[in-house]
């Protein structure tokens, strides 16, 4: 994956590391289909990231793209 370097005015950027934090956070941690409470929070997760889209205006945000 070719990431973006962050950088302060760049939501692109932004996202994607935190999305790349969340990835690694749900393989490790929470893994899909082992437990219902896991899928649940990652529901919970991808749920608060879209409102923080929306409250942004959906700039920078590529949720669709990622999940």
């Amino acid at each position: 994956m070719n990431s973006l370097p962050v950088t302060r005015n760049n939501l692109d950027s932004q996202f994607e590391a935190i999305w790349r934090a969340l990835e690694g956070y749900r393989e490790n941690c929470i893994p899909e289909g082992q437990e219902p409470q896991y899928d649940e929070e990652w529901n919970d997760i991808c749920t608060a990231m879209a409102w923080i889209c929306e409250e942004l205006n959906n700039a920078g945000c590529t949720i669709d793209d990622q999940y």
